[in-house]
């Protein structure tokens, strides 16, 4: 352990739940199912591992307090509404564009984790959130006010909305682990939530939840291996060493992996207003989270 307990390997961590969540955009577009069943598998699969790997914590859970059992259902909720969202988006505008917007949470983050945690952003935070959004423009319109063909509104509207529901899931996970709430019993509140909150959802859609090939069934089993437990629970576990914030920042690696594992298996190649875009982004993400205090 590093100093005041922080694991000296976090960045290694870190590393590993990049590169994990950078297939999720990969693995939804090549299942072919609805965003919806795409969120609501993940997550189920999910539950199931993370209760077979620490169904001892339950007892955890029972000595938590109503409050915090009841925030981290909150954050589940979010986290439902994060994925239901963003994945739908995918199957309307690029990957690179959909997940670029999406990593935008630590904005989103930023400003809840001040209302939650009084975290005052700095002056460089605050001209990084600037820069996002010009990128975001650049990417979206090319400059030009108007959509470009193969870019819809609607789309647009989903990726952010799973932006802002990410960063208030983020939010939520650092006050919760921050306060000492164990990791399992944190993401099986959580998890579990997500999947009560998506079955309705999909049900009240009347969307089909079983009726899909093999081939199908095997991406939903990934995402919940690879981008989820490898992903997302090991970015809940470094939340409790570092600020909502940071954690967040550092998956604004996850437009790039996505992007290029696009092009390399969906043959999907960015236009250069894109990557301009994209980099301007990330820039202006990555003022936020360098400018944040150690």
């Amino acid at each position: 352990m590093g100093a005041k307990g922080r694991p000296r390997n976090i960045y290694v961590m870190l590393a590993i739940a990049v590169f994990s969540v950078s297939w999720a955009a990969i693995f939804v577009r090549l299942s072919g199912a609805p965003g919806a069943v795409c969120a609501f598998w993940r997550m189920f699969f999910s539950s199931i591992i993370t209760f077979l790997i620490a169904g001892s914590e339950l007892t955890g859970i029972r000595n938590q307090t109503p409050h915090h059992i009841l925030l981290a259902a909150a954050s589940g909720a979010f986290l439902a509404a994060h994925f239901t969202s963003w994945m739908e988006s995918l199957f309307l505008i690029s990957v690179s564009l959909s997940t670029t917007i999406v990593v935008t949470h630590p904005i989103f983050a930023l400003l809840f984790a001040f209302f939650l945690l009084r975290e005052v952003p700095s002056r460089r935070q605050v001209v990084g959130l600037m820069i996002a959004l010009m990128g975001i423009f650049m990417m979206t319109t090319k400059g030009r006010f108007v959509y470009p063909e193969g870019i819809t509104a609607w789309g647009i509207a989903l990726a952010f909305i799973g932006a802002l529901c990410g960063g208030i899931y983020f939010a939520l996970g650092r006050l919760l682990r921050a306060s000492g709430m164990s990791l399992m019993s944190y993401t099986l509140i959580a998890y579990s939530t997500s999947v009560i909150v998506l079955l309705p959802y999909v049900l009240i859609n009347k969307i089909s939840l079983i009726d899909y090939p093999p081939r199908t069934w095997l991406f939903f089993l990934l995402l919940a291996l690879v981008p989820m437990l490898s992903g997302h629970t090991l970015l809940n576990y470094v939340l409790r060493y570092a600020k909502a914030v940071a954690v967040t920042g550092v998956v604004m690696g996850e437009p790039v992996g996505a992007t290029l594992l696009a092009w390399l298996l969906l043959n999907e190649l960015p236009t250069f207003e894109e990557l301009l875009g994209m980099a301007i982004t990330l820039i202006g993400i990555g003022l936020v989270v360098t400018g944040e205090s150690s």
